[in-house]
């Protein structure tokens, strides 16, 4: 595995953005398997450093002692709010379907997963 500090670094963003929230964490040992699978080595002491410069660039990262797992918290828009975007885009008669599509889109790329999810869910039971 090619160690690359600069790629390891927006791995762990990724991860953190993507697989975290308020109620789902990471472990240390998923962040360091995340990598691996990503090819790239981790230890750590450098994953440690790595989300304190996280931190220090202005992300939300906050570490749950109880089950020991860091998570994202800061979001750009809180679930609810996403999901009224949502369903006021799907009722706005004004807008092509494809639009209605590509606008949803993009709300759901401001969710991480497990937000998606719930958005897709809601979304279906309309």
């Amino acid at each position: 595995m090619e160690k690359n500090v600069r790629l390891r670094i927006l791995l762990v963003m990724e991860l953190l953005i993507e697989e975290t929230d308020e109620e789902h964490g990471v472990t240390m040992a998923d962040i360091l398997t995340w990598l691996e699978n990503h090819g790239i080595a981790g230890e750590r002491k450098s994953i440690y450093e790595d989300i304190r410069a996280l931190k220090e660039y202005g992300l939300a990262i906050a570490y749950h002692q109880e089950d020991k797992t860091y998570r994202f918290a800061n979001r750009l828009m809180e679930l609810g709010e996403m999901m009224l975007l949502i369903r006021a885009v799907r009722e706005a008669g004004f807008l092509k379907e494809e639009e209605r599509e590509n606008l949803t889109g993009h709300i759901l790329e401001l969710a991480g997963r497990y937000q998606r999810e719930a958005l897709r869910a809601g979304a279906a039971e309309r």
